[in-house]
């Protein structure tokens, strides 16, 4: 797992996310460097994760780590109104990404 470090570091990509959201609060511009900026850290991680592990894995990991970070900043920042249902779908692409995660192969 040391060889998915890069990986870990994919919240950038989440804060860049969340600054979508944020542009109105900042100078547009600079608002849209850093959300730019931090996308591009994000993609320059997950090359670097890609040299040590399946295309699968990584992105499996990338897509749940960013979903817990943007959900941990949103709900930190700006309070959804979701519904039962929305939560269990939310739980349920939780479960399916762990469960590519574990069912990838080790070579």
């Amino acid at each position: 797992m040391l060889n998915a470090i890069p990986l870990w570091l994919e919240p950038f990509s989440s804060d860049g996310v969340v600054d979508i959201a944020s542009v109105e609060v900042a100078p547009p511009m600079i608002a849209k460097a850093v959300m730019l900026s931090m996308i591009a850290a994000s993609y320059y991680c997950m090359s670097l994760a890609l040299r040590k592990i399946a295309l699968g894995v990584a992105y499996s990991v990338w897509e749940i780590v960013g979903m817990i970070g943007i959900l941990f900043i949103s709900f930190l920042f700006f309070p959804p109104n979701l519904t039962i249902k929305e939560y269990i779908g939310i739980a349920v692409g939780f479960v399916g990404i762990i469960c590519v995660i574990l069912g990838e192969e080790q070579h």
